[in-house]
């Protein structure tokens, strides 16, 4: 099981950030990369970039870290862009790639597809996201909706590639909007399909906390993405407490 929390644009000073962190390391012997010897659990962090460098040094001895996003081009003139080489190069271990926030900044399908090939060319993990932008009635439009994001996605990507992880995530469940996380029903029903059609590891990502997991925990997931939660350090050992049993 792993655990990704994606501070996204947060929190604002390194400080609030190396705060955070204290908190759960001391807070509990459970909180190393493998919790127990029933229930192994990974705790990967996304810090903002400023932040990536000094945590990794003071904290890898506990937590995996990643980045939120990378360019697909692995140099050149991109004033502003991180190249997946360069994420390489300094220990970034994971990326996340098209999670819904960046969609809605414009951010496309094919470049997603190439900021994945590309990432995975140098061995970094991708954690790449997908979901519904709006929350469909149909389970036939909902498989519609993620198939053809799905097409374009994975396009040229190898079927047995190791370091992809894909994560659920509708856009309309994040806790940015009203309407709330899927149901577990509705849930198992998208990975009875899922699992049917395709092979990657999977996480959930949709307004995940300590008041759902437990239920998400009884579906066929190989992780989550957690978002809002992942900056309250009591919230975090919650889950870490309930994802370990």
């Amino acid at each position: 099981m792993i655990l990704v929390f994606n501070w996204k644009m947060n929190p604002e000073k390194l400080s609030d950030a190396e705060a955070i962190l204290d908190f759960l390391r001391f807070a509990q012997d459970k909180l190393k990369k493998t919790c127990t010897e029933t229930q192994s659990v990974e705790v990967w962090f996304a810090p903002p970039n400023l932040y990536f460098e000094p945590l990794r040094k003071k904290y890898n001895e506990f937590f995996d870290f990643g980045l939120q996003n990378t360019f697909y081009e692995q140099s050149g003139a991109f004033t502003g862009e991180i190249s997946p080489k360069m994420a390489k190069n300094i220990g970034v271990e994971f990326v996340i790639l098209g999670h819904s926030e960046r969609k809605k900044l414009g951010e496309s399908l094919e470049d997603i597809n190439k900021k994945v090939l590309a990432s995975l060319e140098v061995g970094l993990r991708v954690i790449l996201c997908f979901g519904e932008n709006v929350k469909l009635k149909s389970r036939e439009n909902i498989i519609f909706e993620i198939k053809s994001q799905l097409k374009i996605l994975l396009q040229d990507v190898p079927i047995n590639s190791e370091n992809l992880y894909l994560a659920y995530e509708p856009a309309w469940a994040i806790s940015s909007q009203e309407i709330g996380p899927s149901s577990t029903e509705e849930l198992k029903t998208f990975l009875d399909w899922y699992w049917q059609n395709y092979k990657f590891p999977i996480f959930y990502g949709g307004s995940v906390d300590s008041s759902n997991i437990e239920n998400y925990l009884t579906l066929k997931l190989n992780g989550f993405l957690i978002g809002s939660a992942s900056l309250k350090p009591e919230e975090i050992t919650k889950i870490l407490n309930i994802a370990s049993k």
